[in-house]
């Protein structure tokens, strides 16, 4: 069976994403902060943090974690 799909144009988005490897120890104090970055970012580039997004990935050194 093949798959359909619609391709269709989109508004342009602003992005703007905070990174660090961190102890998931750490994670309920620094997650937020991180936010406060990225809300900043883009309030200085008048735009607004409409959905907020944070993405995790462990990794030997801590976990990952972006902030959009």
């Amino acid at each position: 069976m093949s798959a359909d799909y619609v391709v269709k144009p989109i508004p342009a988005v602003r992005l703007a994403a905070v990174t660090d490897t961190m102890d998931p120890a750490e994670m309920g104090q620094r997650i937020g902060p991180m936010f406060d970055q990225v809300a900043a970012i883009l309030t200085t580039a008048r735009a607004s943090l409409a959905t907020a997004i944070a993405t995790y990935a462990e990794t030997e050194a801590g976990t990952d974690v972006v902030v959009r």
